[in-house]
């Protein structure tokens, strides 16, 4: 992991069953004073077989997550339903 403090932390996989995963959060002042975080994620099992199995509950996981994040934020610094935007 790398953290490039206030505005990128990157994360990389180590061992398990994906054959690699990296994701990497990017934090960005908005015009409006607030923030603007941007998220990627990109990864690959190591089976096929697992991959199909697993697959389609990664990005349930994926979209949990970004939820979970966001209402920490939330709960930390407030938030207005009119600025929260995900993409998930």
């Amino acid at each position: 992991m790398t953290k490039e403090r206030p505005t990128h932390i990157c994360v990389d996989y180590i061992e398990g069953p994906l054959k690699y995963l990296h994701n990497e959060w990017r934090f960005e002042r908005s015009t409006d004073g607030g923030t603007e975080l941007h998220f990627s994620v990109d990864f690959a099992f190591k089976s096929r077989l697992f991959e199909s199995l697993a697959g389609a509950m990664f990005d349930r996981a994926l979209r949990r997550m970004i939820s979970a994040f966001e209402q920490r934020a939330a709960a930390l610094y407030g938030i207005s339903k009119s600025s929260a935007q995900s993409a998930a």
